[in-house]
């Protein structure tokens, strides 16, 4: 499932696992310490690539919005007119994105939180590794519509500006 159910993502731990090498001689909390260290560099690099989207959202917002107020004066300032339908397509695809974008790099839980208060084995984990898994495939697809939501915003911008220059000569 996409977003729903308890098993979306679990799949990691199971390649991380296989990753680990658990045939090496080391107890299994130890394997579980690491499998939530791997984890966490998961959520680390999607929190870093959403926040990098975000920020390229921002400027092409920040350029859209100024081009609204006086579509008519555009020509001045970079030379084509655009369409009014493609700078509202464009305002809602960055939207869009940075929303995604904000979906991935929130906190909504408490760390270790599944784990009872004094854990004496690897299954005292297995609840908090189910859970990371979540979070992870979620955010991975938020990113992932994010991007594709950002990348649509931007094909949109080059189809009026090399569309309008084409009908210019």
């Amino acid at each position: 499932m996409w977003f729903f159910g308890g098993n979306r993502g679990v799949e990691v731990i199971c390649k991380i696992y296989v990753l680990q090498d658990l045939a090496a001689g080391r107890d299994s909390l130890s394997v579980t310490k690491e499998t939530h260290k791997q984890l966490y560099d998961i959520l680390t690099s999607l929190d870093t690539k959403a926040t990098g989207l975000l920020a390229v959202n921002a400027f092409f917002i920040a350029g859209l919005v100024a081009l609204f107020p006086s579509p008519d004066k555009s020509p001045e300032v970079i030379g084509v007119t655009p369409p009014m339908w493609a700078l509202k397509a464009q305002l809602a695809a960055f939207t869009l994105s940075a929303f995604l974008c904000l979906l991935v790099v929130r906190v909504f839980w408490r760390f270790f939180h599944h784990v009872p208060m004094r854990p004496t084995a690897e299954a005292d984990y297995e609840h908090e590794l189910r859970h990371l898994a979540n979070v992870i495939g979620d955010r991975t697809r938020y990113y992932w519509f994010g991007w594709i939501s950002a990348l649509a915003g931007f094909a949109l911008t080059l189809a009026w500006w090399w569309g309008w220059r084409v009908l210019l000569v």
